[in-house]
Formats: C-alpha cells, structure tokens, sequence
C-alpha cells in the first residue's frame, strides 16, 4: 500500500504536499521535503520517478534481484546527480559548480530526507537519510515502531549537500552518506517506513491500535479514510509506504 496526504499546516496556508515516495514489488520508499524549500515537492517527485526507472531498468536487464539489494544504497548519489545534470545543472566533480543561483536553486527544490526499505532473501534493509519511522510486523502480528532521527537534531540529513560547495552549508559539510538498519524475516513478517507525520498516530495509544488494525486488513483506502476522519490532527503532511497483509481477510 502507498499513502501520500497532504496536512492540515499547508492545507490551512495553501502550501502544496511536499512528501512523496513510491511501492514498487520488494521496495517501499518515502521522501520529506523540507518546508522551507520553496518547491520541495518538485525536487521530490523528480527523484522518486527517477529512483524507480533505476529500479525498472535492473529488471529489465534481468539482474539478479539480490543484485539491487546488494547496490542500492550506493545510487542514491549517482541517481541525484543524473537528474540534476539531466535538468542542465553543470557538476564539477562531485558538486555543483558555485554560484548564488544554482544553490538556490537546489536549495528550494531538492532538500528532503530519505527513507527506504528494500526486502531481501533473508532480511529487511532500510537505508535512510534524515528522519522518519520503520513500521515493523512480527510473525505474530504485533507492531513495532522506530523513530529514525538526524544525526545532528532539529537539521535533517539531505542527500542534495553532497552537491552544494561547503561554503554555503551550515552543517554536514563533510557530507551525507545513508545509514542502514537490518531487520531479520526470522522475527519480522513485514517491514514498512513513513515520514514523520505519522508521529501524530503514535503520539495517541488509541489512534496507533486502530492504525495497527487497519494495516493488518491491508487495504489502503481505509488508512486514506482513517486519516481524513483525523485531518484536523495530521498538521504534517503523511507518506506511508508498506506491503504487508494484502491478502489478509
């Protein structure tokens, strides 16, 4: 299932839904854009679809699927930097070359945290740059949740610093790089990742055991209604990406 709804902060100033991310067989993905870039949404979108044409392109080169597990989080940076060239941006190296106007312009349009969930022959593996939520499913189907942070906190991790010259950073001037955490089939059924917008569920003991029922029965139009019902308390905007249960009955 893929849940991607806007929140009731840029609903309330006209503000477009700047998450985004995709489900795509054994790879779930969610992106946060940052609301302080003017368009984030923009930068978000374009990189998703790019991430799942490389995706796309393994299968049709028929590569062993252990293969994209193996390589993944290796192309995020390879990925960001054949969309910024594909949109004409000129890269020296590994970054931008300098200037007001080119970092601006990544600044307002592709600054967003990462989160990513690949499955495996044996393990669940989310690669993560920035803050979100692993959703974990035992065997027994009980939930876990964990809370991905930043490394430095209140200033989320954007793969797009790699490109922008250290003298316009503040912080992560020594770059961006994703972390991985491992989550074995022996224990988990299913795993799924969010963006933080999803903290205004947890944050409620009753709302978490009705989300938990409703992603038990694997059907996402009743987490889109489950979420509308709440709007009023979903101030962030919601990216759910999680495979688990569709055939529960």
């Amino acid at each position: 299932m893929f849940i991607n709804k806007i929140g009731q902060y840029h609903l309330d100033y006209g503000i477009n839904n700047q998450d985004y991310g995709f489900e795509y067989k054994n790879v779930n993905c969610v992106f946060d854009g940052c609301s302080q870039g003017k368009h984030s949404e923009v930068g978000v979108k374009l990189y998703s679809h790019q991430m799942m044409k490389l995706i796309k392109d393994y299968e049709v080169k028929l590569f062993h699927p252990m293969t994209l597990f193996n390589t993944l989080p290796y192309k995020f940076h390879v990925t960001m930097q054949e969309l910024l060239e594909n949109l004409g941006v000129k890269i020296k190296g590994f970054t931008i070359v300098c200037g007001t106007e080119n970092t601006n312009f990544l600044l307002n349009h592709f600054c967003f945290t990462t989160v990513m969930c690949i499955e495996g022959d044996d393990t669940f593996r989310v690669d993560y740059m920035g803050d979100g939520y692993v959703i974990l499913q035992k065997h027994d189907n009980t939930f876990e949740f964990i809370e991905l942070k930043n490394t430095i906190p209140d200033y989320p991790e954007y793969l797009v610093y790699n490109f922008i010259d250290e003298r316009y950073l503040t912080h992560y001037k020594e770059g961006v790089f994703p972390k991985s955490l491992y989550f074995s089939k022996i224990v988990y059924n299913f795993v799924g990742v969010a963006t933080d917008g999803i903290r205004y569920i947890l944050e409620n003991a009753a709302l978490t055991e009705e989300f938990q029922q409703l992603l038990l029965k694997g059907k996402e139009n009743l987490i889109k209604l489950f979420i509308n019902r709440n709007q009023k308390l979903f101030q962030d905007d919601i990216t759910i990406s999680y495979n688990g249960n569709k055939f529960f009955v």
